[in-house]
């Protein structure tokens, strides 16, 4: 039965994760580029917000056009920067996760017919099926949106941080003071609710 195959060692498993994205190593740092920057560019509107209230509106000789325009158009010209960026991270994203499914799917087909007919009499056909459609099928998801997320939620995180500081200092560790009590509360009611 399939569900007596042994599960894979995870030092393994990872090494063979790290071969199949091998082969997309320049397109994962494109992917990884683009989160960066699309990262740094919400901290900088916040930062191009606090100027625009500092030097260009409430200035001693009442507001700087001439600062604010370009600022403006700088905070304009952010969001469509951003989004085109996504659109592209994305598109990247989607190449590189159906090449590395098809390759695994490849690899997994190749296995299966390197086994024997003994195996294929004691296993029913709709589990064979099943891995193959929806097992590794769950894999496209993980590839193509997890890993995306966790890293730029990373960057996102630490890069709010630094604006922050930049932004106040004493706010900043007053919210990071605060922080652990929400997240203590939060686990509870998540308990709570799962009950």
């Amino acid at each position: 039965m399939i569900e007596s195959v042994p599960q894979a060692d995870p030092p393994k498993l990872g090494r063979r994760i790290v071969r199949l994205f091998r082969p997309h190593r320049g397109a994962l740092t494109v992917i990884v580029v683009m989160i960066l920057i699309t990262s740094g560019l919400s901290v900088i509107s916040a930062l191009l917000v606090r100027r625009i209230f500092d030097k260009a509106l409430f200035v001693p000789d009442g507001p700087d056009l001439g600062v604010l325009y370009p600022l403006v158009a700088a905070l304009i010209a952010i969001p469509i920067v951003n989004g085109v960026l996504n659109v592209a991270q994305t598109y990247l994203t989607e190449v590189v996760g159906n090449r590395v499914l098809e390759e695994l799917r490849n690899r997994l087909f190749g296995h299966l017919e390197r086994l024997s007919l003994a195996f294929y009499t004691a296993t029913r056909s709709g589990e064979v099926q099943s891995r193959l459609a929806n097992d590794v099928g769950g894999v496209q998801p993980t590839i193509t949106s997890t890993a995306s997320s966790v890293v730029s939620n990373v960057v996102t995180l630490v890069s709010s941080v630094v604006a922050m500081l930049v932004l106040s200092p004493l706010l900043t560790a007053i919210s990071l003071a605060a922080t652990p009590v929400f997240v203590l509360f939060s686990r509870r009611v998540g308990r709570a609710r799962r009950r």
